[in-house]
């Protein structure tokens, strides 16, 4: 009987801490200079959506918007090349297109 209700006890403990966490991470966070709706980042992960020259197709805005409306505050992009010798796959994004960053920040998220 003891064994059960400790891990009755454990489990009220760690919803309690879950709610604490829950209820920080829609708060606003300021991050250096950066003032951010909340504490939701995207890190970056390579999704290979890019064109074969490297530019931004309408997948990779559909995917990045999506994730913003989705509540992310900061949205890391995925890695790009400046010169083709440092491409690291056929999708690789340039670093030269720089109109990726403008359609995200319409909703309030940050893209760095």
């Amino acid at each position: 009987m003891p064994a059960t209700n400790l891990t009755k006890h454990k489990f009220i403990s760690i919803n309690k801490e879950s709610a604490i966490i829950k209820s920080r991470l829609w708060k606003h966070f300021q991050l250096g200079q950066m003032e951010l709706r909340n504490r939701i980042v995207l890190p970056p992960m390579v999704t290979e959506y890019g064109s074969e020259e490297g530019y931004v197709t309408e997948r990779i805005k559909n995917y990045y918007e999506a994730r913003a409306r989705g509540g992310a505050a900061l949205i890391i992009v995925e890695s790009s090349h400046v010169h083709n010798r440092g491409r690291n796959f056929l999708s690789h994004l340039c670093s030269r297109e720089q109109k990726r960053r403008d359609r995200f920040y319409n909703d309030g998220s940050r893209n760095e």
